[in-house]
């Protein structure tokens, strides 16, 4: 693996490694679950909720780290104004037809 590979995922005691997030708790949350299976997703969120809020600066300092490290990565919100005039040529009563008046044959 290259070294932003590396980065990226963090070594659990489990056999599969798991994506680091920019949040710290959901890279505390995520270690957690995978050390312990045993409990359902509702006990383990309730119990590393409680041990998150219980732990002092230093002791979330490993994850604050590992959340830093990951890249951030940009992501182009979906453009609404197409959405937003077919909805208004909607509720106006706006036709296909009409609005493609241009295009012959319609």
């Amino acid at each position: 693996k290259s070294l932003s590979e590396n980065l990226q995922t963090m070594s659990c005691s489990s056999k599969t490694s798991t994506k680091l997030t920019r949040n710290p708790y959901i890279n505390f949350y995520l270690k957690y679950r995978a050390d312990n299976t045993d409990k359902s997703i509702l006990d383990a969120a309730v119990m590393a909720g409680a041990l998150w809020r219980g732990m002092n600066d230093e002791e979330q300092k490993p994850y604050r780290s590992m959340a830093a490290s990951v890249p951030w990565v940009f992501r182009r919100r979906r453009r609404r104004r197409e959405l937003r005039t077919k909805r208004s040529e909607r509720r106006l009563g706006i036709s296909l037809s009409q609005r493609y008046s241009y295009v012959k044959g319609m």
